[in-house]
């Protein structure tokens, strides 16, 4: 395999179910909806850089399947750079796909304890419908998902 851009049709399902999918999706709608006008988020980026923002991005495994489903294309080299594999150019690759955390975090700081608990009540809806679909509640790293979903580079420690 090459370590640049990854090409899939879009909707290449990984394991979520059609209604499962829809269902997640229909959320994702709901939530960036209800925070478009005071959400805060400038598109700029830089959050899509974890490793040089800081921080580490949670996901739930079927926020991880959901956003390869999703995905046009990715580049999965980027992740050992510790960066979102969706990420290029400035910009996210996958808007409708992406996490629960990239819709509800950004970087304005105004309303960061809003946010968190807001993340807590809807992240309950996420691990919802992933009980409802049969798809294994595995909260941890985002990358760590996509590392193991995408398989490892060759050659890669």
């Amino acid at each position: 395999m090459t370590s640049g851009p990854e090409r899939r049709p879009i909707g290449a399902s990984r394991g979520l179910s059609p209604e499962t999918g829809a269902r997640l999706a229909a959320l994702w709608r709901e939530i960036d909806s209800a925070s478009a006008p005071s959400a805060g988020c400038e598109r700029c980026g830089r959050c899509c850089k974890f490793a040089e923002a800081g921080h580490v991005l949670y996901a739930e495994r079927i926020e991880a399947l959901h956003a390869l489903d999703c995905a046009a294309e990715l580049d999965r080299a980027q992740i050992a750079r510790g960066l979102c594999p969706f990420y290029r150019g400035g910009e996210c690759l996958n808007r409708e796909g992406r996490p629960l955390g990239c819709r509800m975090f950004f970087c304005a700081a105004a309303g960061a304890e809003e946010r968190q608990a807001l993340h807590e009540r809807q992240l309950r809806r996420v691990r919802a419908i992933a009980q409802e679909g049969g798809i294994a509640i595995d909260y941890r790293p985002f990358l760590a998902h996509m590392d193991e979903m995408l398989g490892r580079e060759p050659g890669s420690p």
